[in-house]
């Protein structure tokens, strides 16, 4: 649960996430297909292995990444995420669309 808090807690801070998790699990929603498969690419070659959930699993206009938090991740992995995710996605022209928004 530390590292969950930890990524919550990163997310949070640059407006991917809202709120206390629920499970290792965290669904970021990006929107479009074309989008989440792009953050995806752009994620991966920054060091992230995360997936992309599209229609028919997800609603139109929600797809998402599909990132699971291990207990073996390292102290530093919310911060390095997190700040991977905020370069993609500005490259990219992604603004963030946390839980509940």
């Amino acid at each position: 649960w530390r590292n969950i808090r930890s990524l919550a807690a990163a997310l949070e801070s640059i407006g991917w996430w809202s709120g206390e998790p629920a499970s290792a699990i965290f669904p970021l929603v990006v929107g479009g297909n074309e989008d989440a498969v792009a953050l995806a690419r752009a994620l991966e070659e920054r060091g992230f292995f995360v997936q992309a959930i599209r229609p028919p699993t997800v609603p139109d206009g929600t797809a998402r990444l599909r990132l699971t938090v291990s207990s073996e991740f390292p102290a530093d992995f919310a911060e390095r995420f997190a700040a991977a995710l905020e370069g993609s996605a500005a490259e990219l022209g992604l603004a963030p669309c946390p839980p509940g928004a």
